[in-house]
């Protein structure tokens, strides 16, 4: 079965940033390896019992009548001793992530999603099960990212991450 998991890609300016302070706070013992900065908006766990044809078009349909939309990035906080992340602001998300939700079928599990407790964000480092984020690596993403937040900016498509092996997964533009 093909995973795959629904979200907004950031623009590269932005990614990069972000990027660069993962690899250089990434303690492979205690963290996941972190994947490309992106904001989910239906997890992998979510979808692994959809159609993924008719998904990819609804989802396409949503996308067209809704972008482009601004959101904000707007301060790092921590989430449970779990994580520690990018907070993301915007009306439109919230409006676009139930419109996604109801596309899944009514079985299917939502995890912390939908709205809501859905809580859009940008994942910066993970904690591996049974382990915890020590509060020092909050203030070193603070420290790292303080000139690139708040940062605002214009989504323009929604992305389909497709799997392509554990914790990595291509892009696809919808």
């Amino acid at each position: 079965m093909q995973l795959y998991y629904i979200g907004l890609q950031l623009p590269e300016d932005i990614r990069n940033r972000i990027s660069a302070a993962q690899h250089e706070l990434a303690d492979g013992s205690l963290f996941l390896a972190p994947l490309e900065p992106h904001i989910t908006l239906l997890p992998p766990q979510a979808l692994k019992t959809s159609d993924s044809d008719h998904i990819s078009a609804a989802v396409k349909e949503i996308a067209d009548s809704m972008v482009p939309f601004t959101i904000t990035l707007q301060h790092i906080e921590r989430y449970k001793q779990q994580a520690v992340a990018i907070k993301v602001q915007s009306e439109v998300i919230y409006r676009l992530q139930k419109k996604l939700t109801k596309l899944l079928p009514q079985d299917t599990e939502p995890l912390y999603y939908p709205d809501p407790v859905f809580s859009p964000h940008v994942t910066l480092v993970q904690s591996k099960r049974g382990q915890k984020v020590p509060a020092a690596y909050e203030d070193e993403y603070v420290k790292r990212l303080h000139d690139s937040l708040p940062y605002e900016c214009q989504i323009h498509h929604l992305t389909l991450f497709r799997s392509t092996g554990p914790r990595q997964y291509e892009a696809v533009v919808i």
